[in-house]
């Protein structure tokens, strides 16, 4: 009697229903089942498939992973014996949450954005900024809102984690020191006479508002010092008419003002002497920088009114000497003679002007001047004696008042109004 062969009657799949996110993998197993009852594993030798097709994908030895949302049937083939199993592919899950900071180290008393992004099975990646559970290891150190936002409130350091869905990521901060953000220079954008000296302060902002007096601290610089002096504890000359900036630096951060060097004018009041003796106005330019100067000259009687004006030119080191009587106070614009009244002295460019109109000028410059006096001492004697002219700020607007009654005088007159320059050595 001739025995019957064992063939192979049903093809098993395990596991026989599954499900998966999107990019996750699992690993059929298809075990053929013969005729004698036994049982052998072809997980290796079926031929594996799908369908639909694009749910998943399976390799040649079922491993299977899902591609897009859906529900897929697992075919598992030997010869004319097929095997099923059904997988169901869900949305990519998320696998880890990455939370990332632009700076680990805080100044105390800033804020920063903190940043949480999720990966996910299908190896995509989202921003969960907004979406996950913020929350702060030492909240009295750095407190964080519900849309990541950390705030540096102590020195220390804490740890930061964002959660979502069982899933969490996390990143160490620490607070450091209150930064330095801005220094302030004070006064600000002063304006000091030449010749006059002016201690700039500094203060320091810093991160946790707080501030703080830096002058001793930070480095002083100018950028001319030939308009301005300025020491290394921020005390500053005025050298020469003009302006610039002053920078105090402490620690990478700058501040910065600007100095306006105001000129200066020379005030004398005079009395013409009924006994003939005249007096003299003086003046030098003893300037270093070896420069011509206008020397404009203002006149005004004893009600305050511009009686007279004049422009001379003085040479460097030059000597100019103008008469009281003949030369300051000889030719008002009323034709009647000065018994008392004042005289301005304003120092003028030349290379501008160099007519040294005194209608129009541009202040600059500093010279020496004095009115020299010659008074009876005694029976045939006399004496003489030497008073330098005061001096104060010329502002604008006094140096427009000036020169808008000399060119009213220049207008008006034919001649009365004009002093005269004396002479020069």
């Amino acid at each position: 009697m001739l025995s019957t062969p064992v063939q192979l009657t049903q093809v098993e799949i395990s596991p026989q229903t599954s499900g998966i996110a999107v990019g996750e993998t699992v690993q059929f197993k298809a075990t053929g089942v013969y005729s004698d009852g036994h049982s052998v594993d072809l997980t290796s030798t079926v031929s594996w498939s799908s369908s639909p097709q694009g749910v998943l994908d399976v390799s040649a030895s079922g491993l299977a992973t899902g591609r897009q949302l859906g529900t897929a049937t697992i075919n598992a083939r030997s010869g004319s014996i097929n095997g099923t199993g059904t997988l169901t592919v869900s949305a990519a899950r998320l696998i880890s949450i990455e939370v990332a900071a632009g700076k680990t180290t805080m100044p105390l008393g800033t804020a920063q954005q903190i940043i949480a992004m999720g990966t996910y099975t299908d190896h995509s990646a989202r921003d969960l900024t907004n979406s996950v559970s913020w929350s702060s290891g030492a909240d009295h150190i750095i407190s964080i809102t519900s849309h990541g936002l950390a705030d540096a409130k102590a020195q220390g350091a804490a740890i930061i984690t964002a959660m979502e869905h069982g899933v969490s990521g996390s990143v160490s901060l620490t607070v450091s020191p209150a930064a330095l953000t801005g220094i302030l220079i004070f006064p600000h954008n002063p304006t000091i006479p030449l010749t006059s000296s002016l201690q700039l302060t500094t203060l320091g902002s810093f991160t946790d508002g707080s501030t703080r007096d830096l002058t001793k601290s930070v480095t002083w610089d100018v950028d001319n010092n030939s308009i301005l002096g300025l020491s290394s504890t921020g005390n500053a000359t005025g050298h020469k008419v003009g302006s610039a900036t002053v920078n105090a630096a402490f620690q990478g951060t700058l501040g910065s003002t600007t100095v306006i060097v105001e000129p200066l004018i020379s005030t004398s009041y005079f009395t013409n002497n009924s006994d003939g003796v005249d007096s003299s106005l003086r003046i030098t330019n003893p300037g270093d920088d070896e420069q011509k100067l206008c020397a404009m000259v203002y006149v005004f009687d004893q009600g305050h009114q511009m009686a007279e004006c004049c422009g001379c030119l003085i040479s460097w080191n030059g000597l100019r000497t103008l008469s009281l009587k003949n030369d300051v106070a000889g030719n008002p614009l009323t034709g009647t003679h000065l018994v008392a009244g004042s005289i301005v002295l304003a120092t003028a460019d030349y290379v501008d002007n160099p007519s040294c109109n005194p209608s129009s000028m541009t202040p600059t410059g500093m010279a020496r001047s004095w009115i020299t006096h010659l008074q009876a001492a005694g029976l045939k004697a006399n004496a003489l004696t030497e008073e330098p002219l005061s001096q104060s700020p010329l502002n604008p607007a006094l140096s427009s008042n000036l020169q808008a009654q000399c060119s009213f005088i220049q207008q008006l007159s034919s001649g009365q109004g004009r002093c005269s320059c004396g002479t020069s050595h």
